[in-house]
């Protein structure tokens, strides 16, 4: 996967794509991912998106504060990021990838391989969490 990070104007990343670690043995594979030291914060929520339409477009939306790491487990996606100056389509897949996302971007996912499983793990929880539905909006916080 190629390598692909974009930063805020103030120097804080935005997205980036982050390899983690694979251990493998003839009984199969392990993934590792640790939250607090890859990527500086503690996971407080874990949610699965599953069952995708091909044709579905998710996300349309930011958040105020959220951090999230994205895992494809299964299957392939792209994914669209806006930080309000940089926009880049990502895509992701069941490898040894995933998605660092900071909640101040614009998303959008699109483009679902059939049996595309998403793991997302966020550092606030739900009742915490902001979301900004309007794109005006969005781009009002982003500047």
């Amino acid at each position: 996967m190629k390598s692909s990070e974009s930063k805020f104007l103030d120097g804080k990343i935005a997205w980036k794509i982050e390899k983690f670690n694979f251990v493998s043995d003839d009984s199969g594979y392990l993934g590792a991912i640790e939250i607090k030291k890859n990527f500086g914060f503690s996971a407080n929520r874990v949610f699965f998106i599953k069952d995708l339409n091909n044709n579905s477009i998710r996300g349309h939306h930011s958040h105020k504060e959220l951090k999230q790491v994205i895992v494809c487990l299964s299957g392939s996606f792209n994914m669209k990021l806006d930080n309000g100056r940089d926009v880049e389509t990502i895509s992701l897949q069941a490898d040894d990838y995933c998605l660092y996302l900071d909640g101040k971007v614009w998303r959008e996912m699109s483009s679902f391989e059939d049996g595309t499983i998403l793991m997302v793990i966020c550092d606030l929880e739900y009742e915490l969490d902001e979301v900004i539905r309007d794109y005006n909006q969005f781009k009002a916080i982003s500047g």
